[in-house]
């Protein structure tokens, strides 16, 4: 009698394992970071050079499901504002009135995968569209046609494309939670609207910094 209900014990517990093995690896993952860099927007091509540059904020959003215990794929959207930025134009600094309240966006959304280690360190790259905007509030235009001003506080770039990339370090949290820290890094390169010449420069943004990272894998 007691060997067969060792027996039977053992059977259970062979049927049980797999169902723990898969319990072990969570399908849901979502990762945020919110941090602070540095970046530069630059044109290349026809029109006169523009360089926006400073300090400002960076963030980034993941949600997927977990392919393994080791790989993540998920929906990736990232995003980079200078705040109160420096504008240069054929390498003279422009100083406006509106300056102080001016920001400088770069969104990407896209898709991406994530790689993590067993000691915790993890990396991520994601690729997708991307547009520029940049707004100062008051800004007026004067228009080449007509000669009469225009309000120009607020201008968008046609879709182009970018990456980005994180890489850091987790800890465990509570309730599959983890707190971390990445140093976070976007690369883009957008078009930008054509103006009355024609001219269409391409806008290449660089951007770096060090992102708090909350993860639920």
């Amino acid at each position: 009698m007691l060997r067969h209900l060792t027996a039977r014990l053992v059977a259970v517990a062979a049927l049980a394992l797999p169902t723990a093995a898969r319990a072990e690896t969570p399908r849901f993952y979502f990762r945020g970071a919110l941090g602070v860099g540095y970046g530069g927007f630059f044109t290349t091509g026809s029109g006169p050079s523009v360089t926006i540059r400073g300090l400002g904020a960076m963030g980034n959003f993941a949600v997927g499901v977990n392919l393994s215990r080791a790989f993540a794929v998920h929906v990736d959207a990232c995003a980079m504002a200078l705040v109160t930025p420096t504008v240069v134009v054929n390498d003279a600094e422009r100083i406006s009135p509106q300056r102080a309240d001016s920001t400088t966006t770069l969104s990407i959304i896209g898709g991406g995968v994530t790689w993590r280690h067993p000691s915790q360190f993890w990396a991520s790259l994601s690729g997708g569209v991307a547009i520029m905007g940049v707004e100062i509030p008051g800004a007026t235009c004067r228009s080449p046609t007509t000669g009469l001003d225009f309000n120009c506080s607020y201008g968008l770039t046609e879709l182009g494309g970018g990456v980005n990339v994180l890489v850091g370090r987790s800890w465990p949290l509570a309730y599959g939670w983890r707190i971390g820290a990445a140093v976070h890094g976007l690369f883009a390169a957008v078009p930008d609207r054509p103006d009355n010449t024609g001219a269409q420069p391409l806008w290449v943004t660089l951007g770096g910094g060090a992102s708090l990272v909350i993860t639920d894998q």
